[in-house]
C-alpha cells in the first residue's frame, strides 16, 4: 500500500511508502478481522480491546485505522497499558521491539489468557508471542511481513483464518520450528 505524491513539473507518479508504524497498525486491524476469541470470557465483551503494552510506537495511527470500524461486529478500543496484568483485559495486545527487556516476562504472565500477543522483535515467538511481525529487505526496498506461532494461538485459545495463514510468511507449529 503507498500514498500517491505527484510531482511538479513533468506527468510523474511515485509511490510514496507509508511509514513502519502505520503499516503495523494495518496489520493489527486485520489481524483482529482475522482472529476468533474463545465464546466465555473477554470476546463476550460488546468492545474489542487493541492494547499497546509498555512503549507506543503508533501515536494517533492506530487510533485512525480503527476509527469508525469494528471488529466482527464489534467496536474496538485502544488502550495503553503498562502491565501485563492491565493486558489480560485486552483482546490483541502489541508489544514493541523497545520492550525486548521486558517482553520475556510479559508474555509469559500472558500466557494461557486469551490474548493475541502481537510483536516485532526477532525473539518473540521462541518467548511464546502469538504473532511476530518482521521487515524483509529486498531489492526494491523492505517490506513488512509476520509469521505466526500456532502454538501460542492455541494456549490463548485463540483460531486463525486460514486466509490469515496463507498470508503469512512462514508458520510455526511450536514455539521453536517453523513448517
Amino acid at each position: 500500500m503507498g500514498l500517491w505524491v505527484f510531482l511538479v513539473g513533468p506527468v510523474v507518479a511515485a509511490v510514496a511508502p507509508l511509514p513502519e508504524f502505520e503499516i503495523k497498525a494495518r496489520y493489527l486491524e486485520a489481524f483482529v478481522r482475522y482472529v476468533e476469541w474463545p465464546a466465555a470470557g473477554r470476546s463476550e465483551a460488546p468492545t474489542l480491546v487493541v492494547g499497546v503494552l509498555g512503549h507506543d510506537p503508533f501515536g494517533g495511527a492506530l487510533e485512525a485505522v480503527f476509527a469508525n470500524r469494528g471488529a466482527n461486529a464489534r467496536p474496538v478500543a485502544v488502550r495503553r497499558v503498562a502491565s501485563s496484568a492491565e493486558a489480560r483485559a485486552c483482546d490483541l495486545v502489541f508489544i514493541s521491539r523497545e520492550e525486548a527487556r521486558r517482553q520475556t516476562v510479559w508474555l509469559a504472565e500472558l500466557t494461557g489468557a486469551p490474548v493475541l500477543t502481537v510483536c516485532d522483535h526477532e525473539s518473540s515467538l521462541k518467548e511464546g508471542a502469538a504473532i511476530l511481525l518482521v521487515r524483509e529487505d529486498t531489492v526494491e526496498g523492505g517490506r513488512l511481513r509476520f509469521d505466526v506461532n500456532l502454538a501460542a494461538v492455541d494456549r490463548a485459545g485463540l483460531k486463525v483464518g486460514s486466509d490469515m495463514l496463507k498470508s503469512a510468511r512462514r508458520v510455526f507449529r511450536d514455539d521453536r520450528k517453523g513448517d
